[in-house]
Protein backbone atom coordinates (compact mmCIF):
# COMPACT_ATOMS: atom_id res chain seq x y z
CA UNK A 1 0.00 0.00 0.00
CA UNK A 2 1.01 3.56 -0.87
CA UNK A 3 0.57 5.85 1.96
CA UNK A 4 2.74 8.83 -0.03
CA UNK A 5 -0.07 9.54 -2.93
CA UNK A 6 -0.28 12.85 -1.62
CA UNK A 7 3.46 13.79 -1.49
CA UNK A 8 4.57 16.21 -4.91
CA UNK A 9 6.73 14.00 -7.67
CA UNK A 10 9.73 16.00 -8.84
CA UNK A 11 12.61 14.71 -10.87
CA UNK A 12 14.48 12.64 -9.20
CA UNK A 13 18.13 15.34 -8.34
CA UNK A 14 21.44 14.10 -9.19
CA UNK A 15 22.38 13.36 -5.56
CA UNK A 16 20.04 10.63 -5.12
CA UNK A 17 20.83 8.67 -8.23
CA UNK A 18 23.77 5.98 -7.87
CA UNK A 19 26.91 5.69 -8.24
CA UNK A 20 26.68 4.94 -11.67
CA UNK A 21 24.21 7.89 -12.30
CA UNK A 22 21.67 5.93 -12.79
CA UNK A 23 18.29 5.00 -10.80
CA UNK A 24 17.58 2.76 -8.76
CA UNK A 25 15.99 -0.22 -10.61
CA UNK A 26 15.53 -2.90 -7.98
CA UNK A 27 14.93 -3.48 -4.84
CA UNK A 28 18.09 -4.73 -3.05
CA UNK A 29 15.53 -7.19 -0.67
CA UNK A 30 13.18 -9.10 -3.25
CA UNK A 31 15.14 -7.73 -6.44
CA UNK A 32 11.70 -6.60 -8.13
CA UNK A 33 11.96 -3.85 -10.52
CA UNK A 34 11.06 -0.73 -8.84
CA UNK A 35 11.24 1.39 -12.88
CA UNK A 36 8.82 -0.68 -14.99
CA UNK A 37 6.29 -0.89 -13.24
CA UNK A 38 6.80 2.53 -10.98
CA UNK A 39 6.78 1.11 -7.51
CA UNK A 40 7.05 3.70 -4.25
CA UNK A 41 10.58 2.95 -2.20
CA UNK A 42 13.42 4.37 0.00
CA UNK A 43 16.35 4.77 -0.89
CA UNK A 44 19.34 5.48 1.30
CA UNK A 45 22.99 6.76 0.53
CA UNK A 46 25.56 6.41 3.29
CA UNK A 47 28.68 8.73 2.70
CA UNK A 48 31.87 9.15 4.71
CA UNK A 49 34.60 11.24 4.90
CA UNK A 50 38.13 10.14 4.51
CA UNK A 51 41.42 11.86 4.86
CA UNK A 52 42.78 13.37 1.88
CA UNK A 53 39.51 13.29 0.22
CA UNK A 54 38.10 16.55 -1.43
CA UNK A 55 34.31 15.03 -1.61
CA UNK A 56 32.39 12.40 1.23
CA UNK A 57 32.56 8.67 -0.82
CA UNK A 58 29.79 6.89 -0.96
CA UNK A 59 30.36 4.10 1.79
CA UNK A 60 26.88 2.05 0.87
CA UNK A 61 23.99 2.86 -0.86
CA UNK A 62 20.41 0.66 -1.85
CA UNK A 63 16.79 1.33 -2.67
CA UNK A 64 13.83 -1.04 -1.08
CA UNK A 65 9.86 -0.95 -1.97
CA UNK A 66 7.53 -0.20 0.41
CA UNK A 67 6.41 -3.72 0.55
CA UNK A 68 9.79 -5.25 1.66
CA UNK A 69 10.37 -1.85 4.13
CA UNK A 70 7.27 -2.50 5.86
CA UNK A 71 7.73 -6.43 6.39
CA UNK A 72 11.30 -5.51 7.81
CA UNK A 73 9.43 -2.59 10.18
CA UNK A 74 7.02 -5.32 11.33
CA UNK A 75 9.79 -7.39 12.71
CA UNK A 76 11.15 -4.66 14.98
CA UNK A 77 10.65 -5.49 18.45
CA UNK A 78 7.51 -3.16 19.92
CA UNK A 79 10.46 -1.36 22.14
CA UNK A 80 12.42 -0.68 19.93
CA UNK A 81 9.86 1.06 17.74
CA UNK A 82 8.39 2.96 20.48
CA UNK A 83 11.73 4.07 21.20
CA UNK A 84 12.65 5.36 17.56
CA UNK A 85 9.28 6.96 17.01
CA UNK A 86 9.70 9.05 20.62
CA UNK A 87 13.02 9.59 19.59
CA UNK A 88 12.18 11.06 16.36
CA UNK A 89 9.24 13.33 17.74
CA UNK A 90 11.53 15.07 20.99
CA UNK A 91 14.39 15.99 17.78
CA UNK A 92 12.05 17.24 15.29
CA UNK A 93 9.91 19.18 18.59
CA UNK A 94 13.31 20.67 19.57
CA UNK A 95 14.15 21.90 16.08
CA UNK A 96 13.02 25.19 16.59
CA UNK A 97 13.72 26.22 12.84
CA UNK A 98 11.04 24.71 10.23
CA UNK A 99 12.86 22.49 7.44
CA UNK A 100 14.05 23.89 4.30
CA UNK A 101 11.71 23.38 1.05
CA UNK A 102 15.77 23.59 -0.72
CA UNK A 103 16.03 19.85 -1.30
CA UNK A 104 19.75 20.50 -1.05
CA UNK A 105 20.06 22.35 2.23
CA UNK A 106 18.28 19.45 4.03
CA UNK A 107 20.73 16.80 2.69
CA UNK A 108 23.72 19.07 3.84
CA UNK A 109 22.06 19.60 7.76
CA UNK A 110 21.04 16.68 10.19
CA UNK A 111 17.16 16.34 10.32
CA UNK A 112 17.23 15.67 13.89
CA UNK A 113 20.24 17.69 15.43
CA UNK A 114 20.58 20.29 12.88
CA UNK A 115 24.42 19.90 12.63
CA UNK A 116 25.92 20.80 9.36
CA UNK A 117 26.91 17.05 7.48
CA UNK A 118 30.02 18.84 6.45
CA UNK A 119 31.28 18.35 10.58
CA UNK A 120 30.86 14.68 10.06
CA UNK A 121 32.75 11.87 9.44
CA UNK A 122 29.77 9.74 8.16
CA UNK A 123 26.19 10.49 7.17
CA UNK A 124 23.12 9.25 5.53
CA UNK A 125 20.65 10.50 3.11
CA UNK A 126 17.43 9.02 3.04
CA UNK A 127 14.67 9.53 -0.12
CA UNK A 128 11.43 8.53 -1.18
CA UNK A 129 10.99 7.71 -4.80
CA UNK A 130 8.12 6.57 -7.04
CA UNK A 131 10.08 5.29 -10.15
CA UNK A 132 12.00 7.78 -11.84
CA UNK A 133 10.16 10.65 -9.62
CA UNK A 134 11.30 11.81 -6.04
CA UNK A 135 8.41 11.85 -3.61
CA UNK A 136 8.80 15.35 -2.12
CA UNK A 137 7.25 15.77 1.55
CA UNK A 138 9.66 15.82 4.65
CA UNK A 139 11.83 13.68 2.25
CA UNK A 140 14.35 13.74 1.15
CA UNK A 141 16.79 14.30 4.55
CA UNK A 142 20.12 13.67 5.90
CA UNK A 143 21.14 11.99 9.23
CA UNK A 144 24.48 12.19 11.03
CA UNK A 145 26.68 9.94 12.26
CA UNK A 146 26.02 11.33 15.79
CA UNK A 147 22.39 10.96 15.66
CA UNK A 148 22.99 7.65 14.57
CA UNK A 149 24.72 6.38 17.55
CA UNK A 150 22.00 8.16 19.68
CA UNK A 151 19.53 5.85 17.94
CA UNK A 152 21.73 2.91 18.29
CA UNK A 153 21.08 3.30 21.99
CA UNK A 154 17.45 2.89 21.73
CA UNK A 155 16.83 -0.26 19.77
CA UNK A 156 16.73 -3.79 20.83
CA UNK A 157 19.26 -6.33 20.63
CA UNK A 158 16.81 -8.41 18.27
CA UNK A 159 16.25 -5.06 16.32
CA UNK A 160 19.98 -4.73 15.60
CA UNK A 161 20.59 -8.04 14.87
CA UNK A 162 17.51 -7.67 12.15
CA UNK A 163 19.25 -4.68 10.85
CA UNK A 164 22.78 -6.26 10.91
CA UNK A 165 21.42 -9.56 9.19
CA UNK A 166 19.76 -6.80 5.99
CA UNK A 167 23.46 -5.13 5.69
CA UNK A 168 25.13 -9.10 5.86
CA UNK A 169 23.14 -10.83 3.58
CA UNK A 170 22.74 -7.35 0.89
CA UNK A 171 26.26 -6.42 1.02
CA UNK A 172 28.57 -8.94 1.43
CA UNK A 173 32.44 -7.66 0.95
CA UNK A 174 35.70 -9.21 1.13
CA UNK A 175 37.26 -10.40 4.41
CA UNK A 176 39.88 -7.91 4.18
CA UNK A 177 37.07 -4.96 4.93
CA UNK A 178 35.25 -6.82 7.29
CA UNK A 179 36.50 -4.35 10.27
CA UNK A 180 34.30 -1.80 7.57
CA UNK A 181 31.83 0.20 9.89
CA UNK A 182 28.92 -1.18 7.53
CA UNK A 183 26.39 -2.47 9.82
CA UNK A 184 22.81 -2.41 10.53
CA UNK A 185 23.17 1.32 12.28
CA UNK A 186 23.12 2.78 8.54
CA UNK A 187 19.75 0.60 7.60
CA UNK A 188 16.82 3.14 8.33
CA UNK A 189 14.12 1.21 6.14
Amino acid sequence: MNFFLFEDEVEMPDELLNEDGQLFSHCKQCHQSLQDPAQPYTLEKVFKRYPNTEKPQVLFEYAICDTCAGEIRGEFSEESAANMQGYFAEKLEAREEEFSEDIHHRMQHCMLLGSPLAEEQEYAVVARGNGSKMLQSQYPFAISVTAMDEMQELISEKTRDLLDDFVGKNFPGPPEFETVPVDGKWVLV
